[in-house]
């Protein structure tokens, strides 16, 4: 059973938020997104949002259905429906089922 727990800022010097899982009763951190750079979060620019959403998807070699996978946390929170970080997290917690 996975439960988040929370997304904090990262003290991971490159990296810009830290999800925390609660994963069958073991904490576990994953830190994701890349510190420097500008989010949908941050410019709220549906068209780069697109841009990245078609970038990423295309490479192929990342796992979107892993909630506790960086990719998936950067694909949902930093570039997801909304330019507010809590909106995306209740959608990514409604998304996994967490």
């Amino acid at each position: 059973m996975i439960k988040l727990v929370g997304v904090y800022e990262s003290t991971t010097k490159h990296k810009k938020l830290t999800a925390l899982f609660n994963v069958n009763d073991k904490l576990k951190k994953v830190n994701f997104g890349s510190k420097n750079s500008k989010t949908y979060l941050d410019h709220k620019d549906p068209i780069k949002r697109e841009n990245y959403i078609a970038r990423h998807t295309a490479l192929g070699n990342e796992d979107y259905n892993d909630p506790l996978s960086p990719a998936s946390l950067s694909m949902f929170l930093l570039w997801g429906n909304h330019t507010d970080l809590q909106m995306n997290i209740k959608d990514y917690i409604n998304r996994f089922k967490l």
